[in-house]
């Protein structure tokens, strides 16, 4: 498979991770056109992405021998997935949870090309239906449970609902993304009024 794109960033920056001394992340809104080919055939492709950069540090970030160990985000449950709702909205979820599952940050971003978008932080709900038959073994040996079925949903600040989303992972989990995974899924539900339906993306990480 041979991908070439060509990606412009707009000036919508979502910051949407900051632990002072341990962790920040920032995601651009981007356009992006190209090409992807495979085994001789070729298919124009544009749309919606972002580009995302990160720094962190902590215990998996210092070398224990492990192979999971060197250059890995202190992470021990976070979970960040895209959504692009159309060709010009795009929504963001993240749910960071620090020692005893005590909540860092549960937020949902909806931007948009054209504007800056708006940030929810009331009644923000990540919850795992089911998981996988078997979890996943990480190089270093650590067994994560990795969701099949799970929801979310969110208010506004004036406490009416805004978000209600089911989803089902449809794809194989691939190690990689700190000390966890990445996969794709299937959504449905409401954003914000309006039904919604489609594909989306998924960074999952659980060493609890």
């Amino acid at each position: 498979v041979e991908v070439i794109l060509d990606i412009e960033a707009t000036s919508t920056v979502s910051h949407f991770a900051h632990i002072p001394k341990l962790y920040d992340h920032w995601s651009l809104l981007c356009r992006y056109t190209g090409t992807v080919e495979c085994d001789g055939y070729s298919e124009k492709v544009q749309g919606l992405c972002t580009f995302e950069y990160a720094c962190g540090v902590g215990r998996y970030s210092i070398s224990s021998g492990r192979a999971v160990a060197r250059g890995k985000l202190p992470l021990n449950f976070f979970t960040y997935q895209i959504i692009n709702v159309s060709d010009t909205k795009q929504l963001l979820l993240v749910e960071l949870l620090g020692p005893r599952d005590v909540p860092i940050q549960q937020t949902a971003y909806v931007r948009s090309l054209g504007d800056s978008g708006r940030t929810y932080n009331r009644a923000v709900k990540f919850e795992v239906e089911s998981y996988q038959p078997q979890p996943e073994t990480t190089p270093d040996g650590f067994e994560m449970n990795v969701p099949k079925r799970f929801t979310w949903s969110a208010e506004s600040d004036q406490g009416e609902p805004i978000l209600s989303l089911n989803c089902e992972v449809a794809g194989s989990f691939e190690f990689g993304l700190g000390a966890g995974y990445v996969n794709w899924f299937t959504y449905e539900g409401s954003l914000e009024g309006e039904s919604v339906k489609g594909k989306g993306y998924l960074e999952y990480i659980d060493r609890r």
